[in-house]
């Protein structure tokens, strides 16, 4: 038998890629012989596949037979170079406070895991892979993959994330009849849907005053309440919402005149303060003095335009200090009503 050396020839390829065809080379054929002159000829085969990683892995010959030779094998070698990956991240619309979380989007053409990175964690955070919305604003996202060293590359694209800030509602029940002198907290019919605090202010303060969030009580009448939420860095201003609450007497007195009127500029008492006169427009006021003499008579009292300050509205006289007497009649559900009494007029 002739000497015959069978050699696997070195071959290469990129990570990911399948096998090359493997071949091998012959060396000590007589004779004019070729591999067509063996009984069987010589395969060659390797562990590697197309997942293995970047290196080398021997190329293994074998399976020869040949009557007039004695073979040997010579081992190749499968070098395994690091491929290219590239990475795709599409811009990301925009979003608002309170979403739910998302994908960011990014794919790599290697199939890897999507790294987030160089975002502001006042905006985002990474939660289980997805993005997190955790306030409102502009923040950058960078997407990348792991070092690995089956690749010659690290790709990495950036996108701006812009959060919006979340409307909110408020949710405003009737406030119940509050009885003079009473208080009430207006926090007890009023939420916010962001559940940040909501302020309160009422339309008329000499019927109802507002501390915080207690309201109270004070003259006979009517007056709207709004509630307003101003929003915060991650909420919009709420649209304003509206009560109305009617303060009205335990004793069940439609009106009730105070007995001091003195319109010395101070801003307390400077006119005849009739409490709840306002809700029953269909009035008459008449004023006499201690000689029985009319000095004031109006039409549709109502505290603002047409009231008693010390003048007579029919000479328009400035009335003497000293004690008057009214009487204040109304429709009250279609009853006709009246009250007497009298009250003190003063300049000190």
């Amino acid at each position: 038998q002739a000497a015959l050396t069978i050699t696997a020839n070195n071959q290469s390829k990129t990570y990911g890629q399948a096998n090359p065809a493997l071949t091998v080379s012959y060396s000590g054929f007589v004779n004019g012989d070729t591999q067509a002159n063996l009984t069987t000829p010589a395969t060659a085969a390797t562990i590697a596949t197309s997942a293995s990683a970047v290196g080398t892995y021997a190329i293994t010959p074998s399976g020869a037979v040949g009557a007039n030779y004695a073979i040997s094998y010579v081992n190749g070698t499968l070098n395994i170079i690091p491929a290219t990956r590239t990475l795709t991240f599409n811009p990301i619309g925009p979003k608002t406070y309170g979403d739910p979380d998302f994908s960011g989007g990014a794919v790599a053409s290697s199939g890897e895991a999507i790294i987030y990175s160089g975002y502001n964690p006042a905006v985002v955070t990474i939660v289980n892979g997805k993005i997190h919305i955790t306030g409102a604003g502009t923040t950058a996202i960078t997407a990348t993959v792991a070092a690995s060293g089956n690749y010659s590359n690290i790709p990495s694209l950036s996108q701006t994330l812009v959060v919006n800030k979340a409307k909110q509602t408020i949710n405003f029940a009737s406030i119940p009849k509050q009885n003079k002198g009473a208080q009430f907290d207006l926090s007890t019919v009023t939420t916010a849907s962001s559940g940040l605090p909501v302020t309160f202010v009422t339309a008329d303060a000499k019927i109802a005053t507002i501390n915080g969030q207690i309201l109270s009580a004070l003259r006979l009448g009517k007056t709207i309440i709004t509630a307003s939420q101003a929003g915060d860095a991650n909420y919009l201003a709420a649209p304003d919402a509206q009560q109305q609450v009617v303060v009205d007497d335990a004793a069940g007195d439609e009106i009730l005149v105070h007995q001091a009127v003195s319109p010395n500029g101070d801003g307390i008492n400077d006119f005849l303060y009739i409490e709840g006169i306002k809700d029953y427009p269909q009035n008459k006021v008449t004023l006499v003095n201690r000689n029985g003499v009319v000095v004031f008579q109006s039409y549709g009292y109502d505290n603002s335009n047409h009231t008693f300050d010390g003048h007579s509205n029919l000479t328009g006289a400035l009335q003497q200090g000293g004690t008057y007497f009214y009487k204040v009649e109304f429709t009250a559900n279609g009853e006709q009503k009246f009250k007497t009494g009298y009250f003190v007029l003063k300049y000190q």
